[in-house]
């Protein structure tokens, strides 16, 4: 059964996290391959707002960088039905660094990658941001070499109020 959010056709599930799920998808007014985040649907009536807040900000916050090396947000918004929340950004073809064995990489890429990195980093710390959950799983590696950096769904602003309890991770 073909499924549409907005105008976004998904093609496959790519992966499933904490909050939600990631699908490649396609733009349907101009068949661009993207990324499409949505919200957990199963997530309990008592955390779904929290869940939600912390989705709205990371779309919130994604939206303002523009850097080669963090992932750029393209759209989001509610989901058609009123169930939760969406969004849309561009699809680095490759892989995270989780999935790359060691032995892929060579000390000048490994170096490249920390570069790119501590590139990413250092600009989103300029606009006052802190990502909150560099992982492996979060720092993605493009088949033409780019280091992506994504998942702004823990950042903390200076002008933005904390959402995790001191005992979140």
């Amino acid at each position: 059964m073909r499924q549409i959010v907005n105008d976004y056709e998904v093609i496959e599930a790519i992966a499933q996290g904490g909050m939600g799920s990631l699908f490649r998808a396609k733009r349907l007014s101009d068949d661009r391959l993207v990324a499409l985040k949505v919200m957990r649907s199963d997530i309990k009536s008592e955390l779904e707002e929290a869940y939600a807040l912390r989705f709205r900000r990371e779309l919130a916050i994604s939206k303002e960088l523009a850097h080669p090396y963090v992932v750029h947000i393209l759209d989001g918004g509610i989901l058609p039905d009123g169930s939760g929340v969406y969004i849309v950004m561009e699809l680095v073809d490759g892989e995270d660094l989780a999935h790359l064995s060691s032995h892929e990489l060579s000390i000048a890429r490994m170096k490249q990658i920390l570069l790119h990195l501590s590139e990413a980093l250092s600009y989103i710390h300029s606009k006052g941001l802190v990502h909150r959950d560099i992982k492996r799983e979060n720092i993605l590696v493009d088949k033409e070499g780019r280091t992506v950096l994504v998942d702004f769904g823990l950042a903390l602003s200076s002008d933005l109020t904390r959402l995790t309890e001191t005992t979140d991770r």
